[in-house]
């Protein structure tokens, strides 16, 4: 139930991609925080951060995941919620109203 709470609160808000550096390497996006800690990401967690232009909200990138693949819809909000809630733990996104 909490992250139903936490993803109706979120979803109207713009991720905003705060990374220094990034770099796709194979299956793994390499990122650079402003912080100069190296964090990899797999492909889940990479398409999120290159989504995080600023202009997408958080409900317009669930709706990107539910056509490319096929996903519960309620499963994906809690990976929303826990991918975003660790971007911005490592100051990588900012969430912008």
């Amino acid at each position: 139930m909490e992250y139903k709470v936490v993803y109706d609160w979120i979803k109207d808000k713009k991720p905003l991609n705060k990374a220094l550096k990034s770099k796709d390497n194979q299956d793994l996006l390499i990122v650079c925080s402003s912080s100069l800690d190296i964090y990899y990401f797999n492909t889940t967690a990479a398409l999120i951060l290159k989504a995080a232009n600023g202009k997408n909200t958080v409900d317009e990138i669930k709706k990107m995941f539910l056509m490319r693949f096929e996903v519960d819809e309620s499963q994906l909000e809690t990976d929303l919620v826990d991918t975003i809630r660790d971007l911005q733990w490592k100051n990588l996104i900012v969430l912008e109203a």
